[in-house]
């Protein structure tokens, strides 16, 4: 969250005519006119140490508040403090009431204020040992220095005047540039008990964002708070208002409560809805959306329209729903044909590297160029004004460089995903036009992961020439002996410090092609009165018995999907005895190591007699040639595959008939070349390897000649 105060003039209020009648006895007519705030000065929860009133130094800057009191001289503040709906309303009361006395210290110099919030500490809220220590390390001022000189010393500090590069700034007499008001400045002019008029907290009763019921439950887990706190930075905040010059109230009848007193004068203001509008619903409400989360009426009226609570779109602003990224998936080998692109959306905002499972993206290195728009951008004519930056997380220990942007402005860019880490793409708008994210100035924001995956040395594929005859038909293997084992090994490297953040969405699995296939049932003529006609049964694999046999190579060989269907991606194209093994964390316990097993056992069966001649069968011959690939996708991307190696083999069937129609070996084989990881990853496209198409184990078929 910035550290920056934002500031900003309220838009002008149309005056009204104001008729009067003179008095018609002894009394008198009084005219009263409404406050009316001229502008806005806010303070983030950034400027407040964690569940602290004390002021923190870091990134705070008080010019904008300089430009802005010189902007409006005369005018009067009021402050309110606001907390977030965590814990309860009197202990938030009470933090929220002491944020707002510390920068009512801060900007009237103020110490001994300041010395009363030290000396009291209420609750978590003990400035004790750290604030000292903040101070003398920010004022250079030794330790030993009595509290009221150095409190003094560092509010002057912090409400210097500064230009860009840190200097102070000289005022008109030469003399650095400060921020200081008095008790005259504001409304009660300090005239209330305990700043009454000028200051007070509002608890949590005005949030500017509520979360909805299933985003509580979660964010109320202890593992997930320190994520709550973030999302809830927002709603802690030091909202100062400045009224027009001349204004001025009666503490004694002010509606608000002191900082002193409990949440009861507070809530006689409420509307009579306020319980329901700070309330969980069923979705997240945003004030600048809704309007309808603030719970006192009279606060709500006073900034309803408030440029600091909604803030107001600067001239090239733009809003969008969401980013949508697209990813194309992995084409037909045999045919070419391109499947629709996969794609992920978001309408996150949060600027965290670290997502929700179900909000991150993730994608494996090198899978191909992503593409992200920015949908439906209002108005149209700010597309243009569209500005993208990548940002690595800086825990990441996996690499340092950044994945490429073909562009950094317009509706959509388009991401070559060549590293790996984590990373955040800010949709942002510019108003300085320096091209650079700033804090608050993203619309919307794609957390993901690239994971990079390495082969290891010493894959296996290996072949066993092992045949179980059988009647009519043939299998390869026997117990324990498989004609084809496949064994490889990788390293999976994603984000953060130990390189798994993101792992979890990365399935690797072998999926087989076959590349060809001749093998042929020899079915020979008879003698008369017997058909005298020879004859064959040639295995079709994608059962196309007219015109002639043939089919698209190569074919996805799987067992995963039906008759007539084709793999859908993900674990569809897969072997169906692939099984993937965690075998441990990587070398220095970063990245995670994975095993693929897989194995196959072809078999083969054909008619006794010939279906047109009626002959038996005499002998059998031809091959089934085998590619093994291992392939990953990711969950968010499951028609996108990478190819991290290949190994071919075959299975050559030479056989006869021992004249009872049982099969008898006559050097059938089954032949294998090395699993190579060589040149690997690369894409399942550049690879030419087959996740589509019908598959031969459902679909193969007999062609019977004649």
């Amino acid at each position: 969250m910035a550290t920056k105060i934002l500031t900003a003039p309220h838009p002008a209020i149309e005056g009204v005519p104001l008729r009067v009648a003179p008095a018609v006895g002894a009394e008198f007519n009084r005219v009263r006119s409404f406050l009316i705030p001229k502008a806005c000065f806010k303070f983030e929860d950034a400027h407040f140490g964690f569940d602290s009133s004390f002021v923190v130094p870091g990134g705070f800057d008080i010019s904008p508040l300089s430009a802005l009191l010189e902007q409006f001289p005369g005018t009067k503040a009021s402050i309110f403090g606001h907390a977030d709906p965590v814990g309860d309303d009197a202990y938030n009361k009470r933090l929220s009431g002491r944020r707002a006395q510390a920068v009512f210290g801060l900007l009237t110099r103020d110490v001994g204020l300041w010395e009363k919030l030290s000396g009291q500490p209420a609750g978590g809220d003990n400035w004790q040992p750290q604030a000292d220590q903040t101070m003398r390390a920010a004022t250079g001022l030794p330790a030993g220095t009595p509290r009221a000189k150095l409190m003094l010393a560092y509010m002057d500090q912090l409400c210097t005047v500064r230009g860009p590069t840190g200097e102070p700034v000289a005022g008109e007499d030469g003399q650095p540039k400060v921020v200081k008001l008095t008790k005259a400045d504001f409304l009660a002019r300090g005239a209330g008990p305990n700043g009454k008029g000028d200051v007070q907290g509002c608890s949590e009763f005005n949030p500017l964002m509520v979360f909805s019921k299933d985003e509580k439950a979660f964010l109320d887990q202890p593992e997930n708070r320190p994520e709550r706190n973030v999302q809830n930075q927002g709603n802690r905040r030091v909202m100062v208002l400045l009224f027009r010059a001349g204004s001025q109230v009666d503490p004694g009848k002010w509606p608000c409560p002191t900082v002193e007193e409990g949440t009861g004068g507070c809530l006689k203001r409420f509307y009579a809805d306020g319980e329901q509008r700070r309330s969980n619903q069923e979705a997240r409400r945003e004030f600048k959306d809704t309007k309808d989360t603030f719970a006192c009426r009279f606060y709500d009226r006073l900034s309803n329209s408030s440029p600091c609570e909604i803030p107001a779109l600067p001239s090239d602003a733009f809003v969008a729903d969401a980013l949508l990224a697209t990813l194309p998936s992995t084409r037909n080998a045999a045919s070419g044909a391109r499947p629709a692109a996969g794609s992920f959306s978001t309408s996150n905002s949060a600027l965290d590297f670290v997502a929700p499972l179900a909000d991150l993206m993730v994608v494996v290195q090198n899978a191909g160029e992503i593409t992200v728009k920015a949908q439906n951008v209002q108005p149209p004519s700010r597309k243009p004004k569209v500005h993208w930056q990548v940002d690595r997380d800086p825990a990441d220990t996996v690499a340092a460089d950044l994945p490429g942007l073909d562009t950094t402005t317009g509706d959509t860019v388009k991401i070559t995903p060549s590293t790996p880490g984590s990373f955040r793409l800010i949709c942002f708008r510019d108003p300085s036009g320096d091209g650079k994210h700033q804090p608050g100035e993203e619309v919307l924001v794609l957390r993901f992961v690239i994971v990079r995956i390495t082969p290891q040395a010493g894959a296996t594929l290996t072949t066993q020439s092992v045949f179980t005859p059988g009647t009519n038909g043939v299998s390869t293997g026997q117990p324990g002996q498989n004609p084809m084992q496949l064994r490889a090994d990788f390293l999976l490297e994603g984000g953060g410090a130990n390189r798994r953040f993101g792992l979890g969405k990365v399935v690797l699995a072998n999926v087989g092609n076959l590349l060809t296939d001749t093998f042929v049932v020899n079915y020979p003529g008879q003698a008369a009165p017997a058909d005298t006609r020879a004859g064959t049964e040639t295995e079709d694999p994608d059962f196309r018995t007219n015109p002639a046999a043939g089919f698209p190579a190569p074919m996805v060989d799987t067992v995963n999907v039906a008759r007539g269907a084709e793999p859908t991606g993900g674990n569809s194209p897969n072997r169906g005895n692939t099984v993937q093994t965690i075998l441990g964390n990587g070398p220095g316990g970063n990245g995670q190591l994975r095993r693929i097993n897989s194995l196959d056992v072809p078999a083969f069966g054909w008619d006794g007699t010939h279906p047109t001649t009626n002959n038996p069968w005499a002998s059998t011959q031809g091959v089934n040639g085998f590619r093994e690939w291992i392939l990953a996708h990711t969950t968010n991307f499951p028609r996108n595959y990478t190819a991290l190696g290949r190994g071919d083999w075959t299975v050559t069937v030479t056989g006869t008939n021992d004249g009872a129609g049982n099969w008898v070996d006559n050097g059938s084989t089954v032949t294998g070349t090395a699993f190579t990881i060589a040149g690997f990853p690369q894409t399942a496209d550049a690879a030419r390897a087959q996740v589509l198409g019908r598959s031969f184990v459902r679909e193969f078929g007999m062609i019977v000649n004649p």
